[in-house]
């Protein structure tokens, strides 16, 4: 399986694959109780390190081939 592009870009977006200088603002948004009460797999309250281990886990597959 070919890895999705490390940018897509079109004059209103720009989507970019998650690294570890976000693991902060992840864990800031996923923590938030009203996110999680939307979601099926984000726990609340959100455990420490997770964002970083999510991040790690997101690079770990693409390069595998598996990006979902």
């Amino acid at each position: 399986m070919k890895a999705p592009p490390a940018l897509v870009e079109t004059h209103r977006l720009r989507l970019r694959r998650f690294n570890d200088q976000d693991a902060p603002v992840v864990a800031m948004l996923a923590g938030d109780r009203s996110v999680a009460l939307m979601t099926e797999r984000i726990p609340h309250p959100y455990p420490a390190g997770t964002a970083l281990a999510w991040i790690a886990l997101l690079r770990y597959r693409m390069n595998l081939g598996q990006p979902d």
